[in-house]
């Protein structure tokens, strides 16, 4: 067996010593480096669109694991609706890219939030099951229109024949100016219990009488409206003999392009016969969606 020389054999001994031994250039002993950055996170995003009822959180993150998953249980209202949500950073369900610090996640607003959507919303984030922040979101809801006033007669009479005419006027107004009312309408519920116009609208319109709806012969039947973009919109009131007697119940309503409608008004009109009313041609029955 070949015999380690001398040198050899200080130089292993002193390899040995160095790491617990400092020299005059390493005055300080080594230490291996150790991550100490702590888990930071907090509520970057939290956005929600009113039309379509959809929600959007992102949760920053910085010194955390991209395989750990966040929790955010999302409540409001005073019943304390619950809808829990975990969150990923792996560019999947709603996360936008993968280990990116961001935890993402879009989701729709539960029917069980719709009836309280002005109330103030609380939002528990929990980290890897230890560390929480907790957070309070009051949405802002868009402007709805307002119903100034309401024209129309308060009794209208059934023809023995032909039609007879009236106009129904309704005046709305909105903060954000005409642009943002999408529409006026109304239903009518007829003395029978069923809704005119199959239960569908009855929309009222603001064109300065511009649509033409019927024209047959030398009779034109229009909107009714007398100016356009005023706030006035209007609808045409005919009655043929075919007509219900008695209470209708009208119901008038306008909402906004974002989807928040105005409160309802609630009116009453009473249909009577009456007989060698105006007449205008039978043919023009097919005009009486109000009422029909």
């Amino acid at each position: 067996m070949p015999r380690l020389s001398l040198s050899i054999l200080l130089s292993a001994l002193l390899l040995v010593s160095c790491d617990t031994v400092p020299t005059t250039l390493d005055e300080e002993r080594y230490q291996p480096s150790i991550d100490t950055e702590e888990v930071e996170f907090d509520l970057n995003v939290f956005d929600f669109d009113f039309l379509t009822r959809e929600v959007f959180v992102s949760i920053g993150t910085s010194g955390l694991h991209p395989d750990t998953m966040i929790t955010v249980n999302f409540s409001r209202g005073p019943a304390f609706t619950d809808t829990l949500l975990i969150l990923t950073d792996d560019g999947q369900a709603g996360d936008i890219l993968v280990a990116d610090g961001n935890y993402d996640k879009g989701f729709a607003l539960p029917d069980t939030f719709n009836a309280d959507i002005d109330t103030v919303w609380t939002i528990d984030v929990l980290v890897s099951g230890e560390d929480s922040k907790s957070y309070e979101y009051e949405p802002e809801i868009p402007a709805a229109p307002v119903l100034v006033s309401i024209v129309h007669p308060d009794t209208l009479y059934r023809p023995a024949s032909g039609l007879n005419i009236d106009t129904l006027f309704i005046e709305v107004s909105h903060p954000g100016g005409l642009d943002e009312v999408k529409d006026v309408s109304m239903m009518s519920l007829k003395p029978s219990g069923e809704y005119a116009n199959n239960g569908q609208p009855i929309f009222l319109f603001d064109d300065g009488s511009s649509t033409v709806f019927f024209e047959i012969g030398e009779y034109v039947l229009t909107s009714g409206d007398h100016i356009a973009n005023d706030g006035v919109y209007a609808t045409l009131l005919p009655l043929d003999p075919g007509a219900e007697i008695g209470a209708y119940t009208w119901t008038f309503s306008a909402r906004t392009w974002m989807g928040t409608t105005a409160e309802v008004v609630v009116d009453t009109v009473y249909v009577l016969q009456q007989p060698g009313a105006l007449l205008l041609g039978p043919e023009l029955s097919a005009a009486v969606g109000v009422f029909k």
